[in-house]
């Protein structure tokens, strides 16, 4: 584990001096601008900075690659985050990136389809195979009223990029909440009151998984 940097005030002088931009400090020493913006000094250290960047695919890469998830890299670097969204190039600089779950976009994934409690209907992405590891997080009580309807294998990217496609066909559909059903603790943005997938919608699944 790399050794922890205790920052004086010395050091965050000598460290903001290298840098003739903000938004080049933030981006190559984001900690010692966190820092010293918690101690009141940041204004007096940047003085000599100009304020903006302008960003190029290769810039945002380079921050990019700092970052295990996307997660990270939206609150980490945001002004990187959305130029590399504006420039058309997020997913091509975030596909070496998991999600801040721990999800794996490299790794063989499932899409599932389950049927919880008997009457809510649920998609989800996981890389794990076995449906008692799949189920871990959801709340212990609950574990045994799920029924898998229907899963599909691929990659990571693939399952993804078919979850993500098909809860925005469905978005405006009435989402099951928390109080319905307490399955997961940080609610249900993924869990509907009816069976929504279409015989089309299963064809789609298959002709691009199988």
């Amino acid at each position: 584990m790399p050794k922890r940097v205790r920052w004086t005030d010395a050091m965050l002088w000598e460290e903001a001096s290298k840098y003739d931009s903000k938004m080049d400090f933030l981006t190559y020493s984001n900690k010692a601008v966190k820092t010293a913006q918690r101690r009141g000094i940041y204004k007096d250290i940047t003085a000599h900075m100009s304020g903006r960047t302008y960003w190029t695919v290769d810039m945002v890469r380079e921050v990019a690659l700092q970052y295990p998830t996307k997660r990270a890299f939206q609150i980490g670097n945001n002004p990187a985050y959305c130029a590399s969204n504006r420039l058309g190039v997020y997913d091509n600089i975030t596909a070496h990136m998991v999600s801040a779950g721990g999800f794996d976009l490299e790794a063989p994934s499932i899409l599932y389809y389950i049927l919880v409690s008997g009457k809510y209907y649920k998609i989800g992405i996981t890389n794990n195979e076995n449906n008692g590891g799949r189920h871990s997080r959801y709340v212990a009580s609950e574990r045994e009223h799920i029924d898998t309807l229907r899963e599909w294998g691929g990659t990571g990217k693939e399952v993804k990029a078919l979850e993500t496609k098909l809860l925005r066909q469905y978005k405006h559909l009435t989402k099951v909440t928390k109080q319905e059903c307490p399955i997961l603790k940080n609610g249900h943005s993924e869990l509907f009151h009816i069976d929504i997938l279409t015989p089309l919608d299963i064809a789609m699944i298959e002709e691009t998984l199988c």
